[in-house]
């Protein structure tokens, strides 16, 4: 039918590129960055100036903490990627972890690892907490309750991008993507940011009230995300250079480390309860 046709063609309509005047080219991929970045902070912004806040943060916390969480992604990101993905590459070629020229063409920073952002953030976050003696659990959730909306903007920006697509499929779900116009690929990017990122974004704004549920949005988080990231690696194409080992691929074995994180944070938080 003609929905299934538009469907399974729309990748092909997008080249990456939202905007191009001369050489100076502006991605989908850095455009959804910015997006991300932008409505997590009006969301923060809106929740801290709110009454039912609880973080403690004030106006001027919240940008320095903002602003320090997105280098925190940025960096962390990129050095997860070079440290679980690819470190014999950059050892042997390691300017190129952070200069973004190849062969004299201007070819950007690409490679970004989920966890080591994630892991660089709450590095961040905890440092920045304890500096100002503030409640770790309070600005916990307020920063998770807004972040798995900003997950969601950086997928869409894979998907535009056309990039991280699924597996080969004869599925009705299949899309055409740039690399492979003939072959039918799952969209995992999608499924990626709408059950990573905006299922989760809608749990915790609903238990955003729940007196249960507070303090426990950083566990909650990550089991959830862990288990659908489990669960969506079936859809996704590994990387090339690392295969499966066992039948699962790195981001599996990094996700069920997550569910665990996940279940020994709950575990803190309900020791922190009692005491």
């Amino acid at each position: 039918s003609m929905i299934w046709d538009w469907w399974q063609k729309l990748p092909l309509g997008f080249d990456g590129v939202f905007l191009s005047i001369g050489s100076f080219e502006i991605q989908y991929y850095g455009l959804m960055y910015m997006v991300a970045f932008g409505i997590c902070y009006w969301l923060l912004n809106k929740r801290v100036t709110s009454k039912e806040d609880e973080s403690g943060l004030d106006k001027k916390q919240l940008d320095d903490l903002f602003f320090g969480l997105i280098l925190s992604v940025l960096v962390g990101g990129r050095l997860g990627y070079v440290l679980f993905y690819n470190l014999e590459y950059y050892l042997s070629t390691p300017l190129e972890v952070i200069w973004p020229f190849k062969a004299g063409e201007f070819v950007g920073i690409s490679g970004m690892s989920f966890h080591g952002g994630l892991l660089a953030c709450i590095g961040f976050g905890y440092y920045f907490i304890r500096k100002h003696k503030l409640e770790f659990w309070n600005v916990s959730d307020l920063i998770v309750s807004v972040a798995p909306l900003g997950y969601f903007f950086g997928r869409l920006g894979n998907f535009l991008n056309s990039e991280l697509y699924g597996r080969q499929t004869e599925s009705f779900l299949g899309m055409y993507f740039q690399d492979f116009p003939s072959e039918l690929r799952y969209p995992s990017q999608l499924f990626q940011g709408i059950f990573e990122g905006l299922a989760l974004f809608g749990l915790l704004w609903f238990l955003r009230k729940k007196e249960i549920a507070k303090g426990y949005f950083l566990g909650i988080a990550l089991m959830w995300f862990g288990g659908m990231r489990f669960i969506l690696e079936f859809f996704r194409e590994p990387d090339a250079h690392l295969g499966l080992l066992l039948g699962l691929s790195r981001g599996q074995y990094l996700s069920l480390l997550m569910v665990v994180l996940g279940l020994v944070v709950c575990w803190l938080r309900s020791r922190g309860k009692s005491d």
